[in-house]
């Protein structure tokens, strides 16, 4: 399992500073974690500088996130992780607005799970390889 889609419900008292900083936080644990299985057996961690994981969070309007992460770029190994937002439009008034927060939610969960299949066939390619060379030396 690797989520990296994930919607935060706030009641209309969350102050959007504090619904940013927990789409941030979670959106950062999806996003290491989809480093983590990209990066497995692999150099580099798996970093490619964009973006594979989404959050949204609804108090009085829907904001959607992507979130991606690169190495700090001073010598370390820390990462820098980016919440960057795509659109923020209320879904309630009006049939249109519902519209298209519905179409992009959609949209947006189609990416993640795309971003997901993918990181799992990399790693799954890496563990195939992993087996077969195992097998090679018996």
């Amino acid at each position: 399992m690797a989520p990296n889609f994930f919607l935060e419900v706030k009641s209309g008292k969350c102050t959007s500073d504090v619904a940013n900083l927990q789409a941030l936080h979670t959106g950062a644990l999806g996003e290491r974690g989809l480093m983590a299985l990209r990066g497995w057996r692999r150099e580099g961690l798996g970093l490619d500088n964009k973006a594979h994981t989404i959050t949204g969070h609804t108090s009085m309007a829907r904001s959607h996130f992507f979130h991606s992460c690169r190495k700090k770029k001073t010598n370390s190994n820390e990462l820098e992780f980016y919440m960057n937002e795509i659109n923020s439009d209320s879904i309630t008034g009006y049939a249109e607005g519902f519209h298209r927060g519905v179409s992009m939610y959609r949209n947006l969960r189609d990416f993640a799970d795309e971003q997901r299949l993918g990181s799992i066939a990399m790693t799954n390619e890496v563990a195939y390889r992993t087996e077969d060379a195992e097998e090679a030396e018996e």
